[in-house]
């Protein structure tokens, strides 16, 4: 009779896994007819769940001065350099750049702001305006310029100092 017993649990439990009610994520081998050994279990390994996705860049640290080079793409090829200081609040930037190189520029406020690693700002210094677009990684960023001076266009680095 003991052993009646035993195989009767053993089938319960075949029965109750075939139901989806096992408490492991896994197979059941039933043993083979007329006894033998007791039910393997063949267990999976469950999926690592993935990573979340990784955020963009925060660019908090924009505050502070940017030293940089701007390149012209059209027009006269002329070449010169600039300085940043920036306030950041958020995502909203503003401050001051000075300008060397052009007789249209020299410099003046700026406000621009970043989203993620994305980066817009304009200078603007009387019927003069620069609109400046880019990306930051880490204490570098770059992109290009449009102004009305000449309607210049072309490129631009900067360096966190």
């Amino acid at each position: 009779m003991r052993r009646g017993a035993v195989t009767f649990a053993l089938a319960v439990g075949v029965v109750v896994a075939a139901a989806g009610c096992w408490p492991f994520d896994g197979d059941v081998t039933t043993p083979p007819a007329g006894g033998g050994a007791p039910p393997t279990v063949a267990t999976t390994a469950s999926a690592t769940p993935p990573a979340p996705p990784t955020q963009p860049p925060n660019p908090a640290g924009l505050a502070g001065t940017w030293a940089g080079t701007w390149t012209n793409q059209t027009a006269d090829q002329s070449t010169g350099s600039f300085t940043l200081t920036w306030t950041q609040k958020g995502s909203t930037l503003s401050g001051s750049i000075t300008i060397t190189g052009t007789s249209c520029l020299s410099g003046g406020s700026i406000t621009g702001s970043v989203n993620g690693s994305t980066i817009s700002f304009g200078a603007v210094n009387g019927e003069v305006n620069v609109n400046y677009d880019g990306t930051i990684a880490g204490a570098t960023m770059a992109g290009t310029y449009a102004t009305s001076c000449g309607n210049a266009r072309g490129t631009w680095t900067a360096a966190k100092k």
